[in-house]
């Protein structure tokens, strides 16, 4: 199966606490008057409270859930808050005892959560459109038609081509000297002789490698950088 980005993983977690919750009122024999649903995730909250048009992924799953909750029922948990932390990253048995996984979170008890509803915390964040979603990338669905157009980083060099990592970092080296913050490199020989004219060549080779095998995580790092 195709690996899903952090901010599905927690959209999937908020389909699921709907799922549940929805269990959890059939069996019970008491009538329950409201009900609240928390995450930890802001991007879940982006989605939920948007009105734009979200990629196909994500627009189903906010669909079912605001079928059968309301945004005005979601609220936001700070992680050193959220229980479900507590079970999934371990903990001691000692430790267990008095931890929120068994005595709930503390921030129920104050009641202070009632007076600050998710919508304060989602003013803070420039609410950024579907982009932000590394595995979509720049994905714009389509009124007229279900298939997804995706847009993925262009590749920058042919690696195949070159016979060795030395050729290919000379090249970099050349290139790198059209630019003004390397212009004390430029010399009137076609020799590259300083060993930090040829690192910066290797920096700049990583970065690329980088942006090219982890392209979600360089799209979701722009993402959080231009918020």
């Amino acid at each position: 199966m195709k690996a899903l980005s952090i901010p599905k993983l927690e959209l999937q977690a908020a389909l699921l606490a709907t799922r549940l919750k929805e269990d959890v009122l059939k069996a019970l024999t008491i009538p329950v008057s409201n009900t609240f649903m928390w995450t930890d995730s802001t991007t879940v909250l982006q989605w939920l409270n948007s009105g734009s048009k979200q990629p196909t992924f994500v627009a189903n799953r906010i669909g079912e859930i605001l079928e059968s909750t309301n945004v005005d029922q979601w609220f936001h948990v700070l992680s050193g808050d959220n229980p479900a932390d507590t079970g999934t990253r371990g903990i001691s048995e000692e430790s267990l005892k008095t931890s929120s996984w068994v005595n709930g979170p503390s921030l129920l008890k104050s009641g202070e959560w009632l007076f600050k509803p998710s919508i304060e915390v989602l003013k803070k964040i420039h609410l950024a459109g579907p982009t932000c979603d590394p595995n979509e990338g720049l994905e714009q669905a389509s009124n007229f038609s279900n298939v997804a157009q995706k847009q993925k980083q262009p590749i920058l060099f042919a690696w195949e081509e070159f016979s060795s990592f030395r050729k290919l970092q000379r090249m970099v080296a050349f290139m790198l000297r059209l630019s003004p913050k390397h212009r004390d490199y430029r010399t009137k020989v076609k020799e590259i002789t300083d060993p930090v004219e040829l690192e910066n060549a290797i920096q700049r080779l990583l970065l690329i490698f980088q942006k090219e095998s982890f392209e979600a995580e360089y799209l979701l790092l722009s993402c959080i950088k231009n918020r």
